[in-house]
């Protein structure tokens, strides 16, 4: 059965940060040792696209804290660079160093990015706002999809960026016309 790979639509991979080196320093068909160099240079490379203490404040038209209410924040893209050589072992500079077979088939290695694309290098969160009406959390660069809920069945969705410069602190006005 084929696995859909669909999920490199629309990623945007440029630079060369983390997982080039990978392949050239590891046989392409020994797997273990690929993830192996691509976790090490990942543990090298990954707090430099990460930033701490986001502060969320969520107020009513009023400038009142909204309490306790329950947050969803869900990043739905990235801002850190990734360079591939080569999708598929078809035609690849290297043999075996795609991410898919010559059948376009998904390799481990495949497996293995996508997860760490798509759970690990993504930042999610379930919380609730505290008295002051305050979330903070640490994240991943890139845009994020926020939504508030209220015990009373009110909701309301934002987008945020989280950026490498700049003061990331988000303030969001709930409006419940």
């Amino acid at each position: 059965m084929t696995r859909k790979i669909s999920w490199l639509n629309g990623l945007v991979i440029s630079g060369s940060v983390l997982l080039s080196s990978a392949v050239l320093q590891a046989q392409a068909t020994d797997v273990q040792a690929v993830e192996a160099e691509m976790m090490r240079k990942a543990a090298q490379n990954i707090e430099k696209h990460r930033k701490s203490d986001v502060l969320t404040r969520f107020t009513d038209a009023q400038g009142n804290p909204v309490k306790n209410a329950q947050v969803e924040i869900r990043q739905v893209s990235h801002e850190f660079p990734i360079n591939w050589w080569g999708l598929s072992d078809r035609r690849i500079w290297l043999p075996g160093g795609g991410l898919i077979t010559k059948e376009y088939e998904p390799k481990p290695v495949y497996d293995r990015l996508r997860k760490l694309l798509y759970d690990e290098w993504r930042t999610n969160l379930n919380s609730a706002t505290d008295d002051k009406g305050t979330i903070t959390f640490r994240g991943f660069h890139g845009k994020y999809a926020v939504m508030l809920r209220t015990g009373e069945g009110k909701s309301q969705s934002f987008e945020a960026v989280l950026r490498k410069d700049g003061p990331n602190q988000w303030e969001f006005t709930i409006d419940w016309r």
